[in-house]
Order: structure tokens, then C-alpha cells, then sequence
């Protein structure tokens, strides 16, 4: 893992201290987080990232399996409060934001959205963004990783002077699983709902919540978010816990069993398997920089020469079977006769597959289908994203994916 960067989670009785000592940061626009304890009991856990709060692990009040169930069949919403949004303004903005990925942001239409991964001149990972373009000048940005936004931004905003970056005012919300675009339909003005289902992916349209204040509504690969002041969130959490039977609130914990789950992408996130140690193609987003673009990036020369020199690969690792313990993030991965192959980053109890999963950055030399150990347990090496099993896994009891919980947490 990246040298000095911290990803734990805390109980929730070692959180108040640490607030109180103001050793971490906590960030909840609309008191969204506070609502939610009030409405469905504490967080069981919090996410921490270096010295901000993140997340809540799982809710109190929300068993494990009723939020599988809602990601599974119904919608799952997650607060998303932490990142840092920005607003890149001016006629240079495309340029500035062009400047720092390999991704060719002209290319981006106004009323769409991207994911996108900034680069450092080592052609590392430097860190990720939703980036949504509400205007022909004009551009929202929602940044994780621990510098809360790209670390070259003030040498872009040099090459290119005519543009500005400013606080965006605005947080965000996520909403996951299949009638996740239904469940967003029920968030705005009754005069916006059609504009909602009628989304493409990654396609974003301005709306208002049903008391008028305006929102942006964004379309991703694998969920709908909405961008808005902490008034408007709040007041759209609100309803959300009046539709119990169509969305239920979620939390890391979920999270997790839903990324190594998830068929339609490498759901990685930064800092845990993307960070400032990993290349695009080590980390398996060669496909953001596939395709060449004819202006110069940071690190674009560097990431080109580390194209076949990759140190370790993104790779899925399967357990025989249900009875193996879910490994935790730094756990070390090692061959038959001892030799170090990597270790894990995330892991989970996967109700689909039956058997837990996780993520790991493995040496080059490990191939799908060899056999590795974690704690004296055999593990599979796997490509990623996992296949869907063979045949349909057998239901899940509620106990025991409940009792999964407690083997999920991360530590650094």
C-alpha cells in the first residue's frame, strides 16, 4: 500500500474521542449522516481515510442481508458526503482538466459525465474524479483520495490562465441496484421524473427536487447520482427513508461485497487498489489511455515507457469455499513453497459466489487459475471482474451473511 496513506475503520465508540480531539475531519453536508443515526441507529463502523471520515461501515438498524437484498433486487442508496467538489470555470477549463489525465476530456459533452483517473509525471495513479460537464465552460468535479483534488491542478491553471477553480457547493448521493433509476425518479419534481429514466449511461440532466431546488442528476455504469446543496440532499434523504420498500440506506460494509460482486467493471477505488504506487495498466484502466490523445498530459511519457514494465497486476482471488476467513486489506499473499506474491486489498463474503472473494495486487508472475495462500488457506488466482458463478448460488440466510460483518473490516 501506498507509503504513509491510512485507510482503518473505526468502531463507534472509538469515534467520538478522535472527534473530539480533533485528530479527524467530518464532513456531512446536510447533517445527512446524523439524520441517518437518528432514523436507523448508529454506524456500526466508520470509514476513516488518513484523517477524514469517510463513511459509516453498516447502519445498526439495517442488517447486512436487508441492504444485499436492496442492491440485489430493489435500490441502495449510499452517502458519498466526503469527496471534495469542485467547479473548474472559464473558456480554458477543458484544457486545465485535459492537461492531467490521459482520458481525452475535449471529447466530453455538456450534460454527460466521466469517471476519470489524474496522472503524476512517474505515471502513477494520482488520484480519481467523477467529473460531469454542466456547461460548455464549465465543469463539476467530485475527488477522493487524500489530496481531495489533483495534485498538479495549480501547474495546469499556469499553462492555461483563463480559467478558475472554486468550491462547487455541492455534495452528492449514490444510488445502486436495479430500480435504482426509479428510486431516483421518486427524488425530484414530479415535471423532472421522465428526464430521469430516460438517462443513458453516463448522461446527466439538470433537475429540481419536488421543493425547486435545483440538482444535477447523473447516469454512471453502475448507478445514478444526485449533485446538490446540503438542503436539497438532506431533503431527498428524507424521502428515501419514507420509501423503505424501494430503497434502503448502506453502507462500506455492502459496499464492498457489492465491488468484488460486480460483473460490469473492475470496481476498484483509490486509495486501496488505485494509489500513487500503481500504473493505469498495473491497476487494469489500460483502457483509459488505450487510445492516445494528441496533446500532451502529465506523465504522459512515463506511462507510455511503463506500459510493458508493470510490477504487480489487479487480480481477483477466490476461496475453495465458505468456510474460509475473509482476508483484511495488507494481508500478504504468498506461493505454495513460501515466495511472496502480493498482497490482498479488499475482500468480502460474496453471497452470488457463495465463498469469500477479494482483491489483491499480485506480482506479475501469477497466473489465473494458480493456487496461492492467505493465512494458510488456498486461494485461486482469478482475472477480473469475477465470472458469474456456474450455477445460481443457493439463498443466503440472513444470519449468516449478518455474521460476515465482522470479518470485513480493513485494516492499514
Amino acid at each position: 500500500m501506498q507509503a504513509g496513506l491510512v485507510w482503518s475503520m473505526l468502531n463507534s465508540t472509538e469515534l467520538p474521542p478522535k472527534l473530539d480531539g480533533h485528530t479527524l475531519r467530518y464532513s456531512d453536508p446536510g447533517d445527512i449522516l446524523e439524520m441517518l443515526a437518528g432514523a436507523v441507529g448508529p454506524p456500526t463502523g466508520v470509514c476513516v481515510l488518513e484523517d477524514t471520515v469517510v463513511g459509516a461501515a453498516s447502519w445498526a438498524q439495517v442488517p447486512l442481508s436487508r441492504q444485499y437484498d436492496a442492491v440485489t433486487n430493489r435500490a441502495a442508496a449510499f452517502v458519498a458526503g466526503a469527496m471534495n467538489y469542485l467547479r473548474v470555470i472559464g473558456p480554458d477549463a477543458v484544457s486545465v482538466l485535459d492537461l492531467l489525465t490521459p482520458k481525452d476530456m475535449t471529447k466530453l459533452k455538456v450534460g454527460h459525465g466521466t469517471f476519470v483517473l489524474f496522472t503524476t509525471p512517474a505515471g502513477t495513479i494520482d488520484n480519481e474524479a467523477v467529473v460531469l460537464r454542466t456547461a460548455e465552460d464549465e465543469f463539476l468535479l467530485s475527488c477522493g483520495g487524500p489530496t481531495k483534488s489533483p495534485s498538479w491542478l495549480p501547474e495546469a491553471l499556469e499553462v492555461h490562465s483563463r480559467a478558475r477553480v472554486e468550491q462547487a457547493g455541492v455534495a452528492c448521493f449514490n444510488i445502486k441496484g436495479p430500480l435504482r433509476l426509479a428510486a431516483m425518479s421518486r427524488l425530484v419534481h414530479p415535471d423532472d421524473a421522465t428526464k430521469i429514466l430516460d438517462l443513458g449511461i453516463f448522461g446527466a440532466c439538470p433537475a429540481r427536487t419536488p421543493e425547486g431546488r435545483p440538482v444535477w442528476v447523473l447516469r454512471t455504469t453502475i448507478g445514478v447520482e444526485m449533485w446538490g446543496d446540503g438542503d436539497a440532499l438532506r431533503q431527498s434523504w428524507v424521502r428515501i427513508l419514507d420509501m423503505p420498500d424501494l430503497v434502503t440506506p448502506c453502507g462500506w460494509d455492502l459496499l464492498d461485497i457489492f465491488r468484488v460482486e460486480c460483473e460490469d467493471m473492475i470496481f476498484g477505488v483509490y486509495p486501496i487498489e488505485l494509489h500513487g504506487g500503481t500504473t493505469l495498466w498495473e491497476a487494469g484502466y489500460s483502457w483509459m489511455a488505450g487510445s492516445p490523445k494528441p496533446r500532451n498530459y502529465i506523465g504522459r511519457a512515463a506511462l507510455q515507457e511503463t506500459r510493458l514494465a508493470r510490477r504487480l497486476w489487479l487480480a481477483g482471488l477466490a476461496s475453495p469455499d465458505s468456510s474460509v476467513d475473509v482476508p483484511y486489506l495488507g494481508e500478504e499473499v504468498f506461493t505454495s513453497d513460501g515466495e511472496f506474491a502480493g498482497y490482498v486489498t479488499t475482500g468480502a463474503f460474496s453471497p452470488k459466489h457463495q465463498r469469500p472473494l477479494a482483491f489483491a495486487h499480485l506480482k506479475p508472475w501469477c497466473q489465473p487459475g494458480q493456487s496461492l495462500v492467505v493465512a494458510d488457506d488456498e486461494w485461486t488466482v482469478a482475472k477480473l471482474p469475477f465470472a458469474p458463478p456456474a450455477t445460481a448460488a443457493a439463498e443466503v440466510s440472513a444470519s449468516g451473511l449478518d455474521d460476515a460483518t465482522a470479518s470485513q473490516r480493513r485494516t492499514a
